[in-house]
């Protein structure tokens, strides 16, 4: 879980976001976080990263129906 969420708040849109695996990799090498979960991590980074712009988005839409609905 500790992964997931560093991980999740690193992609935020943040100064540090576009060093969020770099982050991860030395937290992991610090053995302050679990090495085979970041590897893991980082084999199937593309996937994830879809998977999260494609729930942000669903998010977003479901935000703006209720939104509109709550407008009226």
């Amino acid at each position: 879980m500790a992964v997931a969420d560093i991980f999740t708040a690193l992609l935020e849109d943040r100064p540090y976001r576009k060093t969020a695996l770099e982050i991860i990799l030395k937290h992991a090498e610090d053995g302050a976080i679990d090495q085979d979960v970041v590897k893991a991590l980082k084999t199937n980074i593309g996937k994830i990263n879809t998977l999260q712009i494609e729930a942000q988005q669903k998010a977003g839409e479901e935000y703006e129906k209720f939104h509109a609905a709550a407008k009226v």
